[in-house]
């Protein structure tokens, strides 16, 4: 795993966007932007890790991206008890685009077209991440490859900012309901991990 080049594309993407990005869509971002350049023979997919969380892959050092000075992170408050991360590229920060930076930028822009919930639900498609548990650390796998790329279509829907936070709460909701009845079932049922 590299972290160097984690922090490298995180920043490409960073610098492609037209304004800051909420980090669940980030996370979602990187993966699919690095799921593209892997199948496209840009990457292997050793290069980066992800981590099984409820709302879907996340970069493993994902959380180091805090500490560099040229991303900023900042706060909006979108709920009573919920405050979002946003994500942008510090000004004045400059970046040597990649040869593959044109793929990039017309990938980044789909993406970041789609509502965050649709990005979410797009992977949790994802063989590796349906198959392992919580926290747990993968790299894309030939399954995931086979899955297509998300796209955004014409009969596509634009969800409201309200909304797509709605759906992502839903979705983290039921992950997170999951994930106790799996730990209880396994509790009442200690030799036969099978039962759920």
């Amino acid at each position: 795993m590299d972290k160097v080049f984690l922090n490298t594309l995180a920043k490409e993407i960073l610098a492609l966007l037209p304004r800051s990005i909420s980090k669940v869509k980030f996370a979602k971002v990187i993966y699919f932007c690095f799921k593209d350049l892997v199948v496209t023979n840009y990457q292997d997919t050793n290069k980066i890790a992800f981590i099984r969380m409820p709302l879907g892959p996340v970069p493993d050092g994902f959380m180091d991206l805090e500490v560099d000075k040229e991303i900023i992170i900042t706060q909006e408050s979108v709920g009573l008890t919920y405050d979002r991360q946003n994500y942008a590229l510090a000004p004045n920060t400059i970046i040597n685009l990649p040869e593959y930076s044109q793929r990039l930028k017309t990938f980044v822009s789909e993406l970041d077209n789609l509502a965050t919930s649709t990005l979410v639900t797009i992977s949790h498609k994802e063989p590796s991440w349906l198959s392992l548990p919580n926290g747990q650390s993968y790299y894309i796998s030939l399954e995931d490859l086979k899955l297509p790329l998300p796209q955004q279509h014409r009969n596509t829907t634009n969800l409201s900012d309200q909304l797509d936070q709605q759906l992502l709460q839903a979705r983290l909701i039921n992950g997170m309901k999951l994930e106790i009845v799996q730990d209880n079932t396994a509790l009442e049922y200690p030799d036969n991990p099978d039962v759920f």
